[in-house]
């Protein structure tokens, strides 16, 4: 009790003065804090002018082309790695192999473009040699895919344009009806008036003893044939 007793009451005034530092205390806190919170806001708000991202940057960082058109078309390329092959394939240009032979200097098959001349195949297999016959072909005429181009010599050429010509007398001859008794076989020279296969025989036994018939009265010299045989058939017959 008599400790109780010594407890003095606390003043009016002392309570004031504890009551006002706490106040001031919270109120400073409060302030700072407000403070920290402005300035944050600030810093983030400070800048007012928008960055500029350029078409490039946005693609490099995302990966998304600004043209959905030529995305779709880069994704069917790396899909198809064919589509370039096919290209050349179709683009490209028509070849014709043709064997060019005969008097060239370098004779072999080789490839040109659809279209080509026979000129382009003989300057390709090294060119004429000095005995080839350089009318012997139609240098302008177009190549055709499989061809042999065969260049004749001068002799070659030569021995070509004599059966020719051979050739096309037989054909007239034989369209006049006159039998060539050099080269007639059995069956042409049957043709004739007076002669069956006995004397066509004959004709020709007598053609390879003797060589060719230098002129048509030299048929008087086989066996069988007579004057009145040779005066039906002189208009029908030739030697050459």
């Amino acid at each position: 009790m008599k400790e109780l007793q010594q407890l003095q009451p606390l003043q009016p005034s002392y309570v004031q003065e504890h009551v006002s530092y706490y106040h001031r205390i919270t109120t400073l806190r409060v302030v700072l804090f407000l403070v920290i919170i402005m300035s944050g806001f600030v810093s983030g708000c400070g800048s007012t002018e928008p960055t500029l991202i350029s078409v490039e940057d946005r693609q490099i960082r995302t990966g998304v082309s600004e043209n959905p058109t030529e995305e779709m078309t880069a994704s069917k390329e790396d899909f198809n790695p064919a589509v370039e092959d096919t290209t050349e394939v179709t683009t490209g240009t028509a070849i014709s192999y043709v064997d060019v032979c005969g008097a060239v200097n370098n004779p072999g098959v080789y490839a040109l473009p659809t279209g080509s001349r026979v000129y382009e195949a003989i300057e390709l297999a090294g060119g004429f040699t000095k005995e080839a016959s350089r009318d012997s072909c139609n240098q302008a005429e177009c190549v055709t895919d499989g061809e042999q181009i065969k260049i004749l010599t001068m002799t070659e050429a030569t021995i070509v344009q004599a059966e020719e010509v051979r050739s096309q007398a037989e054909a007239e001859q034989a369209e006049a009806g006159i039998v060539n008794i050099n080269t007639a076989q059995v069956s042409q020279l049957i043709t004739l008036p007076g002669i069956g296969n006995s004397r066509a025989e004959d004709i020709i036994a007598y053609r390879n003893a003797n060589g060719a018939f230098q002129k048509i009265e030299d048929i008087l010299q086989v066996t069988g044939i007579k004057e009145g045989i040779y005066l039906k058939l002189k208009d029908k017959i030739t030697v050459s």
